[in-house]
């Protein structure tokens, strides 16, 4: 028994295709200018977004999916990831974990930031697969299951 991890990516025309894990390893990844190395030209000026399960695997089958992440990144016009608003996305991400590990002046108070800084985060740069979508992602992970 072992973990992989299956990316799909959601096309322009509402369905999902399964992107290769380095492909979408790439996207951290520059190829030494202010872009990342990877290229979606059909979501060229749009966001993309990507849907990342990682799965509880047998036989090297899935045999079940131990997390799962909707990411969305915003695509600039010559189709690369647009690598300052990625980065602007990890920096609210650390000042979210900053937050939740800073002391608490009041047990009895709740700190708005926090809750300000993740809705912020998930309406930016997550996002939720409808029913419809989840079934897709689950026909696509567990053929012939």
């Amino acid at each position: 028994m072992g973990i992989g991890t299956r990316v799909f990516v959601l096309g322009i025309d509402g369905h999902f295709r399964r992107l290769p894990y380095t492909r979408y390893e790439r996207l951290w990844a520059r190829n030494g200018t202010d872009s990342s190395a990877e290229v979606f030209s059909d979501h060229a000026g749009k966001d993309v977004c990507f849907a990342v399960l990682y799965l509880d695997m047998e036989d090297r089958q899935p045999i079940g999916v131990r997390a799962s992440e909707f990411r969305r990144f915003k695509v600039r016009s010559d189709g690369r990831i647009d690598v300052e608003e990625r980065e602007r996305g990890h920096l609210l991400a650390l000042t979210i974990h900053d937050a939740s590990l800073a002391p608490r002046r009041n047990d009895q108070v709740i700190d708005s930031v926090e809750v300000f800084l993740k809705k912020q985060h998930r309406r930016e740069y997550m996002w939720k697969p409808t029913h419809a979508q989840s079934l897709e992602l689950r026909r696509l992970t567990f053929r012939g299951r």
